[in-house]
């Protein structure tokens, strides 16, 4: 969740450097739809438990490279 659009990540949407060296802008997904993916996992019964949970931006590029 780490291209959660926020002022923390604002730099990204602008260019950062890529693995290629080129200056590229990362996607971002909006901090609501991050926030209602992290309540849908708190609010689970406490006997299920979500294992693998990834919500990201529909064109970020690499998963899982930062």
């Amino acid at each position: 969740m780490g291209n959660a659009h926020s002022a923390l990540a604002e730099h990204m949407a602008r260019g950062i450097s890529q693995a290629n060296g080129d200056l590229a802008g990362e996607p971002l997904i909006d901090a609501e739809i991050v926030g209602r993916s992290v309540a849908y996992m708190a609010n689970l019964p406490l006997d299920a438990n979500a294992l693998f949970h990834t919500v990201t931006a529909t064109k970020c590029r690499l998963s899982g490279g930062g």
